[in-house]
């Protein structure tokens, strides 16, 4: 694998004694150093998804029409148009940082410049994998509304009840009229039903977990708390097992309200 390589002199601001006195102040020093940006060809990152034109999309996504490319379990999109080794994006480079550890400048620099990849000469940066979520507005019966939007912000962390993977448009798309039903939002309806979402190209380049899956495993979760509530309703009572009960009530009521759970069967 090819790299584009930038070397980067950064002024960064420690605290330093001065001759003749006692208290440090904060000075100006610089380093320099040197980040490989990998640089692939468009085989190496191909296209994982494309986007239609009406489809409302985050501002994270600076060329729709060029869709997302996936490389190494990650996503990226264009970055401006810019093409490596120009004026906007040199290969020698400069960055001034507050900071008064030198590791800490260091680490700034790697983390932005390791969100960059170079795809055919041109730059592309890393965005969180695109998922749907179904929003809801106002005070429902019509006043504000039910609607599905695509999210890029997908850093890991555990999704809501109401987020779907943009694998299960069809279920994110019933789900949202299923909300919409729910609130009144019957003027919603034909708007949430051609909703176009994400043109998944490559499905095994998308890791989040489909809804239904991560349902079943908190509804597993929730009854396994449930049934240690009941284990303890079933014996006498002191204020240790009533703290263990609320405990309990109040972890099975957040597992429910985050994913949608209804009923907690035995």
């Amino acid at each position: 694998m090819d790299t584009f390589t930038v070397t980067t002199t950064v002024t960064y601001r420690p605290f330093r004694v001065p001759p003749r006195c006692r208290k440090p102040r904060q000075v100006c020093e610089e380093f320099v150093m040197t980040t490989a940006i990998p640089s692939l060809t468009a085989d190496e990152a191909p296209v994982a998804c494309t986007f239609d034109d009406d489809v409302f999309l985050p501002n994270s996504i600076d060329d729709p029409g060029a869709g997302l490319r996936t490389y190494n379990g990650s996503f990226y999109t264009p970055f401006r148009n810019i093409t490596a080794g120009s004026t906007d994006f040199p290969s020698e480079q400069t960055r001034d940082s507050w900071a008064a550890d030198r590791g800490e400048a260091e680490k700034d620099v790697t983390e932005r410049l390791g969100l960059m990849i170079i795809i055919d000469g041109k730059v592309w940066s890393a965005i969180g994998e695109p998922y749907y979520s179904v929003n809801v507005y106002g005070l429902g019966h019509n006043h504000g509304g039910t609607g599905i939007s695509v999210n890029c912000r997908y850093d890991g962390a555990e999704l809501g009840a109401r987020d779907y993977a943009a694998t299960e448009l069809e279920a994110a798309i019933s789900g949202a009229v299923e909300v919409a039903a729910k609130r009144g939002d019957t003027r919603y309806f034909e708007h949430l039903k051609s909703f176009k979402g994400v043109n998944v190209l490559i499905p095994e380049a998308f890791q989040i977990v489909p809804r239904h899956m991560r349902t079943a495993s908190k509804e597993a979760e929730a009854r396994v708390v449930a049934d240690s509530v009941r284990a303890v309703l079933g014996g006498d009572f002191d204020h240790e097992k009533l703290r263990t009960v609320r405990e309990a009530l109040k972890e099975l009521e957040d597992l429910m309200y985050t994913h949608g759970i209804e009923t907690v069967s035995k």
